[in-house]
């Protein structure tokens, strides 16, 4: 017996190796949840050891007990953890970890380079961006603006391969074009990006900076590029955490071929560390 997700890709993840079965609850928002052969057992929160607040998780339910299918909404009310447990006579039978967190918002401004390649919309990127970020990890992106290069704007001062994690590279990108109102600018490119660790990449991020190489992307696929933009979200958000995790189905394993998009538990406190 063990608590399942009324909807998949909401921030869920199942308890594996000994660990308890995991739920993201945005505050002021709510996760539903199932559990199966349960009747007769009491719902119960508690707040988590040096966790959360009594109270700061909600609880209602939509059916009555007597159903064998129970419908469990739990809503976020302060930040912190959270035991949700269903339990007989007061001793639990099926254990769930539940974690409020705030709303964190990226606002995001992209330059379209001279040398990009297609025609992007970068509006709907950021959207299907958002879409991997925002149900799963509380992370709304928004886009906040593009600017297409044009003959006024000044060129970029690099020559060869683009590495961000020098500083001349990121003063001349920030000198081409940097918007105060955005927390993360996106170049759009079609120059290559140096290897990391004999790797080669299509994207990178270096503080509130993200390049992209468009021509790495010829047949203007959208889910992939989406998937490369959210995974340079990824980097930025978490900046000074762990780089990459290690599951194909992971948005941030190291390679993009898998396309994997799950948000898990140890990422997420990243972001809000």
């Amino acid at each position: 017996m063990q608590f399942a997700p009324k909807e998949a890709s909401l921030g869920f993840e199942a308890g594996t190796g000994g660990s308890m079965p995991w739920q993201m609850v945005p505050a002021g928002g709510a996760r539903g949840l199932m559990l199966s052969q349960a009747q007769n057992l009491e719902i119960k929160i508690d707040p988590a050891p040096g966790g959360g607040v009594p109270g700061g998780l909600g609880l209602s339910e939509t059916k009555p007990n007597s159903s064998t299918q129970r419908e469990i909404w739990i809503q976020g009310r302060v930040r912190g953890r959270y035991l949700v447990s269903a339990a007989k006579a007061g001793v639990p039978v099926a254990p769930l970890e539940a974690e409020v967190f705030p709303e964190r918002v990226v606002k995001i401004a992209f330059y379209i380079m001279s040398d990009a390649s297609g025609n992007w919309d970068v509006k709907k990127l950021s959207e299907m961006a958002n879409a991997i970020w925002f149900p799963q990890a509380n992370v709304r992106l928004e886009f906040h603006s593009v600017w297409p290069h044009n003959s006024m704007m000044p060129q970029l001062k690099i020559s060869g391969a683009i590495d961000l994690a020098q500083d001349g590279q990121r003063t001349a990108f920030y000198e081409y074009g940097n918007n105060w109102g955005a927390n993360l600018m996106v170049y759009l490119g079609g120059r290559k990006i140096a290897p990391v660790k004999g790797f080669s990449t299509n994207g990178q991020t270096q503080g509130n900076k993200t390049y992209i190489d468009t021509s790495t992307h010829p047949k203007q696929n959208y889910t992939k590029m989406a998937h490369t933009l959210a995974h340079e979200v990824g980097h930025f958000v978490c900046l000074g955490g762990v780089a990459h995790d290690g599951k194909p189905t992971d948005l941030m394993f190291a390679t993009a071929t898998h396309g994997g998009t799950q948000i898990r538990r140890t990422r997420i406190r990243q972001v809000y560390r």
